[in-house]
This record gives structure tokens, sequence and C-alpha cells, in this order.
């Protein structure tokens, strides 16, 4: 099991915090994000609960702010740009620190909820997850536990870039030292298998 290292979170908390310009709207990086998901300006304002009148004055202001297009009009909707999809990946990051920020706020005054996102490998999800969400349902019930079932490369990807809280399987070679904090939680030995007379069993 790993994830990332303490400081090191801090450190993007921080960064994600300043790099955005004092004047930027949380709302108008809301709304960037789900045209982007939602492929159209009327499917965002649907999910937002927005006229699309609102929905598309907001992505004005965030264009005009940051001086660049931030989508291109096609037959298949809204496509962001090469600038909106940067801005894309860091309003996803900022939202998900908001959230998280909150979460840890409420657990301060001793109201244990939120999400948590566990990325495990399929001998995890087997192996391990089955008891963890038995248990853990149990003694929280109003946190939001979710699992998805990764390769490590995946995993580790992911939780470079905050999509995910904690990572569940092998730990890699060549792992930089202190990106993460590792823990030792189950000992498995690969070994190769044939049927029994097969020529290849030597």
């Amino acid at each position: 099991m790993y994830r990332r290292a303490v400081w090191e979170d801090v450190q993007n908390r921080l960064a994600i915090i300043f790099s955005y310009h004092h004047d930027m709207k949380l709302m108008n990086l809301k709304v960037l994000v789900a045209v982007i998901e939602h492929g159209s300006l009327r499917n965002a304002a649907r999910q937002l609960g927005l006229s699309q009148p609102a929905v598309t004055k907001s992505v004005r202001d965030l264009e005009r702010e940051l001086t660049c297009s931030l989508f291109v009009r096609s037959s298949r909707g809204m496509i962001a740009t090469a600038q909106g999809r940067v801005v894309y990946q860091h309003a996803k990051l900022a939202m998900r620190e908001l959230d998280t920020a909150v979460s840890e706020v409420r657990q301060l005054a001793g109201v244990m909820e939120g999400h948590i996102s566990v990325a495990a490998v399929p001998l995890a999800v087997m192996l391990l997850i089955p008891e963890t969400l038995r248990t853990f349902s149990k003694d929280y019930p109003r946190v939001n536990l979710r699992i998805g079932e990764e390769l490590y490369m995946a995993q580790l990807n992911r939780l470079r870039q905050g999509e995910v809280d904690i990572a569940i399987g092998g730990i890699p070679e060549g792992l930089p030292l202190g990106e993460f904090i590792t823990e030792p939680i189950l000992e498995t030995i690969m070994v190769p298998v044939v049927r029994k007379g097969s020529a290849l069993a030597q």
C-alpha cells in the first residue's frame, strides 16, 4: 500500500491554492469541468442547475481572464483546446483539494465523513477489499469509500495526479525514495504454473 508523502502533499496543496489568479471564481472552474465532462453547454447547465446563458457567461469570463480560447465548437459539441485541458486538470485538483479541506475540518469537529478513493490491483480486490469494505463501512458509515481496480503503473499515475488517495499493489522497482509513504500489508510470491507432463516443466 502506498500514498503520497505528507510534505509533498502539503506542497501540492499550497501550489494549487496559489497557482490561480486571485479573481478567478471557483464557479467558473466548476462550469469548465462540467462542460468538458458533459460535452455541451446545455448538459453542463442541467448538471449544475444553472441556465445555459449563465454557463456561457462563465466560460467567456474564464477565457477573458486567461486571454485564450478554452473550447472549440464541433458537430460533437464543445471540445476543449489544449489550454482548456490544462485548466481542466488543475481545476479538478483544486476542487478535490477543497473537498478534502471540508472533510478535514468536519473531522476536527468529530464528524467522520467524506470520500476516500482507493485504487487496488486485482489480487488485492479479490483478497483484501471484501473484508475491508465490511469493517470500514461498519466503523465509518458516513465515509464514502470508492474502490477502483487498476494495474500498479496506472495507480501511481493517478496517485501523483491526486485522483486517488491510496493505492494497494506491488511496489515497483525504481520508485523514487520519499515520493510515497509505503506500508507492507501482504507478501506474495509469483510462480509459473504448467500442466503436468508439459515439455516446458523444466
